[in-house]
């Protein structure tokens, strides 16, 4: 026996260097593109900081410079980027106790980028960083963290992450750097006691500022300077658009008019901004105000001069006003509706295969057994859709422009999935097995339980990229409501969503028309494995979408190492599992990398690429127009492209009738398309918009939306 047990371990010793040897390849190809990668990447903005002093004492209040020196042609932005871009984000890591003031930043310049107009800085930009020392403060050095997120602009936008660190207290270092930052200073914004009220008017924000606050203002104006009014709101001004002054007939105040943008003011009981100028010896400047409402309603505002400048709205605002006479019962009902339809919506079929599996292994079993099953796949969704709700609430609050299905535009989150439905997949087809009869058959059961919670977040996680009919409704009104409304009206989504499994678990009659188990169930399992590993496939392909050909090698890198890993666990040694925690940690890079940035919109096989301004040119032409506003994560979206949008017979009537296609890709985050959705009262995609063509007296018809789920007759009837 012993001798031919000899080559059986000589084979397993060459297996087990075979999958060592394979392991080592996988790790430095890994490590070898990222490697690639990292050294072709440059970074555009270098950036410095500067401590006002590195002693300090308990109680202090000092500044901290925050230098940024830009490659030449690159710019970066200002707190209110304006038409694009996104400000610098700071993220400090202290020791208890400290606390940050407000960051100051320096006055900016106007940015024509084309018909756009930006604010931000080019070449060099210091901006300054309060911080508090607390009173209890402990001896010795003490180090706090910066993590600086920059977008940097030329032609193309790419973000850049550093990580900075600062130093207190050290023995024998101490600095002084206080000229260093009453120089930074100089550039902030002055302040001064200026009476300025506004009102609106017609399309017009007007600003009155008294004769004497204006005059203090222009003795320091270089003579023929055309000044600009900046709001640190966004939206509230038309960026491109020209400062008016003095065009009105008032005489107890100056009037500054300026085009308006498209956020309502109704939300505001007052504007902060800039008046910038150039001053005699060719520096910028400029005045930081806060606005009250005008209380003198009854003044008529005539401006003389209209606005040559400003550029034509990209979208019909009219059609946005869909959900605004909804209630609140009318959206709960909505919001159920569109959660049961979610069910029947591509999205959704990934985890079609558990719920089926899940239905059948419920067959002959105790109705106590089975309603508890539905009451926890419920639970995981409502669970899934009250932390998403939250999120979405806050993020929106911040002033960040996510909407649903944000969570897919964060390629570390699609790398996640992608992992978790290949585990999945190979679960079911057997490749691994998760012990659950230890401690019986109570202990079973609840594994069971887990399992059914846990399939309830999975449907969730994967239903929110797309929309429903009536959801668009529902959402609108949720999102322009207080948080408890809000997230009542997401609850009611997701109640709807989990309706068909808690009417299985509940009602006797409907399980009886479910399959007993039986043997036929492995088989069926094994088949139901196919979804969920081409939801990895194409969970793969996303992520290539958002971080490039090399990340799609990281992600497929990293999926060979999980089913490794997987192997090694297998094998019940301690060295081989403890290896098998090496190679998941190394895997999960995908997950925690940074993505490249998105790329440039491109028109590809016909479809002009969605930008505002692009747009607002179309839509103040002749010819019929029709909108798809899409991502590579809606699997709704891209069946309606192949099954639909691309045939023959509809892109042969598109043609036939001029009609201009345009198509916005939100794949990654885009706050024009996100503009755009919103204009609607949309918060995510598929949305389909199409635009008649003008009539004779050059009057175009009212956008028309159409269904998430598209059909070649639908394309018809609404062209023709």
């Amino acid at each position: 026996m012993a001798e031919r047990g000899l080559p059986a371990r000589k084979y397993a010793l060459h297996f087990e260097t075979m999958k060592n040897f394979l392991y080592s390849l996988i790790v430095l190809a890994a490590f070898f593109v990222h490697g690639s990668a990292y050294a072709q990447f440059k970074p555009h903005a270098q950036i410095r900081l500067v401590p006002e002093k590195t002693k300090i004492a308990p109680g202090d209040a000092i500044f901290i410079a925050i230098e940024q020196t830009l490659e030449s042609g690159w710019h970066s932005y200002w707190k209110n980027p304006g038409d694009s871009g996104e400000p610098m984000r700071v993220q400090w890591t202290m020791p208890d106790g400290f606390e940050t003031g407000p960051l100051k930043w320096p006055t900016p310049h106007k940015i024509m980028i084309g018909p756009l107009a930006s604010y931000g800085y080019e070449d060099r930009a210091v901006l300054l960083q309060e911080i508090i020392v607390p009173w209890d403060l402990p001896e010795g050095p003490l180090t706090l963290r910066a993590d600086i997120d920059i977008l940097v602009c030329e032609e193309i936008c790419i973000p850049e992450t550093s990580h900075y660190e600062v130093t207190f207290n050290a023995p024998g270092a101490a600095e002084d750097n206080a000229v260093y930052i009453d120089a930074a200073y100089e550039f902030m914004p002055a302040t001064y006691d200026l009476s300025i009220t506004f009102k609106e008017e017609n399309d017009l924000l007007v600003f009155f500022l008294g004769p004497l606050h204006y005059n203090r203002v222009q003795a320091n104006t270089k003579p023929g300077t055309t000044f600009t009014l900046i709001t640190e709101e966004w939206g509230l001004i038309d960026n491109p658009s020209s400062l008016m002054i003095n065009a009105t007939a008032r005489t107890d105040a100056v009037v500054l008019a300026q085009r308006r943008g498209d956020r309502p003011l109704g939300s505001f009981d007052r504007i902060t901004g800039l008046l910038s100028y150039v001053t005699p010896s060719d520096t910028v400047e400029s005045i930081s105000f806060i606005a009250l409402p005008d209380p003198d309603w009854d003044r008529t505002v005539a401006i003389a001069p209209p606005m040559s400048t400003s550029t034509p709205s990209s979208v019909d605002r009219s059609a946005s006003g869909a959900w605004q006479d909804t209630s609140f019962i009318k959206a709960i009902l909505f919001a159920v509706l569109g959660g049961l339809i979610l069910n029947l919506m591509p999205c959704v079929f990934p985890v079609l295969s558990l719920k089926a599996l899940k239905l059948c292994r419920m067959g002959g079993k105790e109705l106590s057994h089975a309603r508890m099953h539905g009451i926890l796949y419920t639970g995981g969704i409502l669970a899934s859709f009250a932390v998403f709700a939250v999120a979405l609430l806050v993020l929106q609050a911040a002033g960040s422009g996510v909407g649903w299905g944000f969570h897919l535009q964060n390629s570390g989150f699609v790398a996640f999935l992608a992992y978790l439905f290949l585990v999945i997949g190979l679960n079911l087809v057997g490749y691994f097995e998760v012990a659950i009869s230890i401690g019986g058959r109570d202990r079973a059961r609840e594994h069971g339980y887990v399992a059914t919670f846990f399939s309830g977040v999975l449907a969730a996680v994967v239903a929110t990229p797309c929309t429903a009919p009536f959801m668009g409704v529902a959402m609108g009104y949720a999102l322009t409501q207080p948080p408890a409304i809000a997230l009542s009206v997401f609850l009611a989504l997701g109640f709807g969503l989990a309706l068909p499994m808690l009417a299985l678990s509940f009602v006797p009659a409907l399980q009886k028309i479910m399959p007993k188990p039986g043997a036929w169930m492995d088989t069926f399992r094994k088949v139901l494995a196919l979804p969920m590993l081409l939801a990895a496939a194409w969970l793969a392909w996303v992520f290539m979408q958002q971080s490039g050909q090399n990340g799609l090698i990281i992600l497929i890198a990293g999926m060979v190492v999980v089913c490794l890993a997987i192997a090694f666990l297998k094998s019940g040694k301690k060295t081989l599992r403890l290896l098998a925690l090496v190679l998941i940690l190394t895997a999960a890079y995908p997950v925690v990398m940074k993505s490249e940035a998105p790329p440039v919109p491109v028109s590809t096989d016909g479809w002009a690429a969605y930008t505002a301004v692009d747009f607002a040119s179309l839509e103040a032409g002749h010819d019929p127009l029709f909108v798809n506003m899409t991502a590579a994560w809606c699997i709704t979206c891209k069946i309606n492209e192949h099954a639909v949008l691309a045939k023959d017979s509809i892109r042969t009537l598109l043609d036939d009738n001029n009609v201009v296609l345009v198509k916005g890709d939100w794949t990654n985050y885009n706050a024009e398309i996100t503009a755009y959705l919103e204009s609607f009262g949309r918060d995510g995609v598929p949305l389909y918009v199409y635009y008649g063509s003008r009539d004779d007296a050059g009057k175009r018809p009212d956008p028309v939306i159409l269904p998430q789920i598209l059909t070649p007759s639908i394309i018809e009837r609404t062209i023709k």
